[in-house]
Order: structure tokens, then C-alpha cells, then sequence
């Protein structure tokens, strides 16, 4: 049975992404509506991608793998420059 909010794969990525940009702090919490960084749960969300990334190889079409690949390395990318500057 469908439903007008179906997931789908993109959707899925769409949303770990997002949830790790709130994470980093580069887009402000829908709840309190600020800035916020977790760099604990970014990491989190980043290695779940990573995760999929391994575990999906070869099966996804090419947006999902497009779209997979962009968001592990920008949000790496992201990840790393802030972790970095912490230390």
C-alpha cells in the first residue's frame, strides 16, 4: 500500500544528511531554531552513511549513488575542517 509519504532511498539520505548538517552546525536546529553542534552525533550520521555507501555498492541508480557519494564527502570535508579547528 503506498501513502503520498513514501520513503524513499533519496529521502532517507536526504534526511541523515540534513540531520548532520544540524548536527555540525551549519543549519539551524528545527526545534530551537539555532545553531547547534553535536560533532559526537555528526560523526555518527556520517559513518551511518558510510556505512550504506559499502553496504549498497553496486545496487543504487545513479542519483542515489550520486547523491551518496556527494553528501559522504561534503559532509566529511565539513566534518573534519570543525573537528579539526577544535583541537
Amino acid at each position: 500500500m503506498k501513502e503520498s509519504s513514501d520513503l524513499t532511498f533519496i529521502n532517507y539520505l536526504t534526511s541523515l544528511g540534513l540531520q548532520a548538517m544540524v548536527f555540525l552546525g551549519e543549519i539551524p536546529s528545527p526545534v530551537s531554531q539555532r545553531l547547534e553542534q553535536n560533532l559526537k552525533q555528526a560523526k555518527l550520521l556520517i559513518d551511518t552513511l558510510v556505512v550504506l555507501q559499502d553496504k549498497t555498492k553496486g545496487n543504487l541508480s545513479y542519483a542515489e549513488c550520486h547523491l551518496l557519494d556527494a553528501s559522504v564527502e561534503e559532509l566529511s570535508g565539513k566534518y573534519n575542517r570543525i573537528a579539526g579547528g577544535m583541537e
